[in-house]
Formats: C-alpha cells, sequence, structure tokens
C-alpha cells in the first residue's frame, strides 16, 4: 500500500492521490493500519493508530506528516474541525524540506477545504483565498481558484 499524499473534498468525499516514500526505520505495518482503517471509514481507531505511530517515531520521520494528515481528517470526519485545523496549521508552518513544502500547501488548502465540509462559507472562501496568496505557483491553483467563484 501506497502513503496517502494528498485528499481533495469533493461534494463532502474524499478523492485520494498517492505518492510512493521510502519506509525508512518506520513501522510500514502500523502505517498501513492507519491508512486501512481511514478508508474504512474507522476514523476512531485510525485516530488510536496515529497517536501510537506518533509517540513511538522520531518526530522527524519521513511518514510523520502523512500520519498527521491522517489524524487530521479523521478529526474532521468525527466533527472535531478546529482540532483538524490545529493539526494543518502546524504542518502549513514546516517547509524546509520539499516534502514539509508539499504538506504545508495542501494543509493551506485542507483548512480552506474543512470550512467548506462544514459549510462555513465565508471562513472557507477567506482560507482559500489566503492559500491562493501564500502559495500562488501550486498545481492545485486551478482547483482553489474554482473553489472561490463558487463561493462568491
Amino acid at each position: 500500500m501506497k502513503p496517502i499524499h494528498r485528499v481533495f473534498f469533493s461534494a463532502g468525499i474524499f478523492i485520494l492521490a498517492f505518492q510512493t516514500l521510502s519506509w525508512s526505520k518506520e513501522d510500514p505495518a502500523l502505517y498501513e493500519k492507519i491508512q486501512e482503517n481511514f478508508l474504512k471509514e474507522d476514523y476512531q481507531n485510525t485516530l488510536r493508530l496515529s497517536d501510537t505511530f506518533l509517540k513511538s517515531q522520531a518526530s522527524k520521520a519521513p511518514l510523520s506528516n502523512e500520519v498527521l494528515y491522517l489524524k487530521a481528517l479523521s478529526l474532521l470526519k468525527l466533527g472535531r474541525g478546529e482540532e483538524a485545523r490545529q493539526i494543518w496549521r502546524d504542518l502549513e508552518t514546516k517547509r524546509s524540506t520539499a516534502q514539509e513544502r508539499v504538506f504545508a500547501r495542501s494543509a493551506a488548502i485542507s483548512i480552506a477545504d474543512s470550512f467548506y465540509f462544514e459549510g462555513q462559507k465565508n471562513k472557507a472562501r477567506q482560507s482559500y483565498q489566503a492559500a491562493l496568496s501564500k502559495f500562488p505557483d501550486s498545481e492545485e491553483t486551478g482547483y482553489v481558484r474554482h473553489r472561490i467563484r463558487e463561493l462568491e
């Protein structure tokens, strides 16, 4: 199984894009369990396993950002949007490596997506505009512009 790289919201449905990463010293079996639970919509177990993974791995482990991302999505699906957005805000501030910059861009858009998903249209529009100004050359620019036009 490949790690999830980016998740888009489309009418409340997650569309998954995948990316291959090396496993390093991490536990691929635990990561796969996290991903499987998320895909089965077992968000409580996703949270539990994510916390186990994050406590057992070095904070700089390559899959830690992926696990944090899935944890945030699970929190959102459990109605805990503000907790999810806090994780994405933390991911958004990490930009020292190429992988972290990808997650920062995705996190900024996911914050807006979460407001959209919750029906908070004004906050969603403002967050999409903020993401566009922070990451104007993003490959998701078309998606973000579409959402902004939709919300005007």
